[in-house]
């Protein structure tokens, strides 16, 4: 009936409005998250996940295939630097762990990140104490952690956490990792998650048959990229 269409119509023009409103509170959502200090450069960064072939024989050691890989890519031109991380950045995904200060301190809850040596140059990163990763620091070396500037104040204040040891993983078998480093706070994972307390291990302490993704650093559009790296 003509009195049906009008409603109608009317429910139409409403619908519309709604989406239009959507749309504008989207847009600036997204303006906001791209203005927020996250900790790290999101610009000229790739990231690779490589899936095992169908036929293909499994890799035995999958860390020592990686590093060979970082270095091959490190050849490709407008590649700048190389890595690899248990994770990767934008992921949306955060695996919180307990850490602890002292065993007979209440934990914490940290992300746990295992990455390889170049991670922190690679997402533009800045070590505050100590050092880095270097690739010496493989599963027959001691267990270490780099941990994040916010995890640091947390369990230490201002005394410098360098040499100092935290505990990650339920109590009764809680591990213990020295800290070699600090370095800023980054929303390396979820945009959102202003610069969460983390922890980092060596990849090398982090991997058996899983399949990390790639972090690279380029010089140039790194969509440009992607086929070259992609056939490696």
């Amino acid at each position: 009936t003509r009195t049906s269409g009008k409603i109608l119509l009317i429910v139409q023009v409403a619908l519309s409005l709604v989406l239009v409103t959507g749309g504008l509170l989207f847009g600036r959502t997204l303006n906001r998250l791209r203005s927020i200090d996250v900790g790290y450069r999101r610009d000229h960064l790739l990231t690779l996940m490589l899936f095992p072939q169908a036929g293909h024989r499994g890799i035995r050691n999958t860390y020592a295939y990686y590093r060979q890989l970082t270095e091959q890519l490190k050849r490709l031109p407008g590649i700048e630097s190389v890595s690899f991380s248990n994770s990767g950045p934008a992921n949306e995904l955060e695996f919180f762990d307990p850490v602890y200060g002292s065993l007979s301190a209440p934990p914490v809850q940290a992300v746990s990140e295992f990455v390889a040596p170049d991670f922190f140059h690679v997402m533009g990163m800045h070590l505050l104490a100590g050092r880095e990763f270097d690739w010496r620091d493989d599963e027959h070396g001691p267990q270490i952690a780099v941990i994040s500037q916010s995890l640091a104040e947390r369990l230490f204040g201002r005394a410098n956490p360098v040499g100092r040891t935290i505990y990650w993983g339920p109590h009764s078998r809680a591990e213990a990792l020295k800290i070699v480093g600090v370095v800023n706070s980054a929303s390396l994972w979820k945009v959102e998650s202003f610069h969460p307390m983390a922890f980092y291990q060596p990849a090398a302490n982090g991997y058996s048959d899983a399949e990390p993704i790639m972090d690279i650093r380029t010089t140039v559009d790194p969509r440009s990229l992607k086929a070259e790296a992609e056939h490696i």
